[in-house]
């Protein structure tokens, strides 16, 4: 078991990305690295992903 979570990260300009972290913090960061510059509004978990 990995221990990697599902997440879609949401955007201020409406553009989302999903990533795959141990928790929603770590992911919030990801999600920042690959689209500098655009605040994030909500994280959520992605239902039914398998990791």
């Amino acid at each position: 078991m990995s221990g990697l979570v599902q997440f879609r990260c949401h955007f201020l300009d409406g553009s989302t990305v999903e990533v795959s972290a141990p928790n929603a913090a770590i992911a919030r960061a990801e999600a920042r690295a690959r689209h500098p510059g655009v605040a994030i509004t909500k994280v959520k978990v992605v239902k039914g992903a398998s990791v």
